[in-house]
This record gives structure tokens, sequence and C-alpha cells, in this order.
């Protein structure tokens, strides 16, 4: 985890500070996906043990700057559909997959996929 935050610090600072302003805390759960939680006002990235099996440093600070934009929103009590919110947060995750000098394509068809599953 220290590794992939450290990725998001030197590849993207915009995203660190985000980062670093919503999420207190970082924890694992048994899942296929990651996720948020936000209990008695700890802010939570919850990343998932599917995440963790991959094997990539790349994927998992991926992880945490789209599950920081979640937090962002929950933060700011954005009125946002669920839709909407998920093509936010690839479409942001994307820009910052994009700065990186080696991110693996799978991680990027992903990304891809994903936001024409959530396309508004």
């Amino acid at each position: 985890i220290d590794s992939a935050i450290q990725l998001i610090k030197t590849y993207d600072s915009a995203k660190y500070v985000v980062f670093k302003d919503v999420c207190q805390r970082i924890d694992f759960w048994k899942s296929s996906f990651s996720s948020t939680s936000v209990i008695e006002g700890d802010y939570t990235i919850l990343i998932a043990d599917a995440d963790v099996k991959l094997n990539s440093i790349n994927n998992l600070a991926a992880v945490l700057v789209h599950e920081s934009l979640h937090l962002m929103y929950i933060m700011e009590d954005a009125r946002l559909t669920e839709r909407e919110e998920e093509y936010r947060c690839y479409l942001y995750e994307l820009s910052f997959i994009k700065k990186l000098p080696t991110p693996e394509p799978w991680l990027t068809a992903n990304v891809y996929e994903k936001m024409q599953l959530y396309k508004p």
C-alpha cells in the first residue's frame, strides 16, 4: 500500500492531495471489488482481496485514486446517481493511469470497459 501511495504522490500530486484529504484509513476485505466505508466519521477505503491478488502496485494505486473520489463525493454530499458517480470515478482513475510510466494494458482496458458500462 505504501508503494501505491508513493506512486500517486509521484505521478499525480493533485490526486494525492485529494486522497490525503479524504481517506483516514485503508482496510482490506474479502470481496471481488474494492469499496468505501464511512462509520462515525471514519472515511475508509476497503481494498478487495481480489485486487491484492492481482499483484499490481499500479492497480492498487488506481483503486486508491478511484475510491478516494467516492469518498470526496460522500463528504461533499454530491447528488449524483450511482451510475454517474461510478462513471466519473472511472474517468478520474483513467486520467491517473495515463500518467503512469508503465501501466498494465489490462488495467487501462478494464477502466474503458467499466466506463462503457456506466456511461450516462
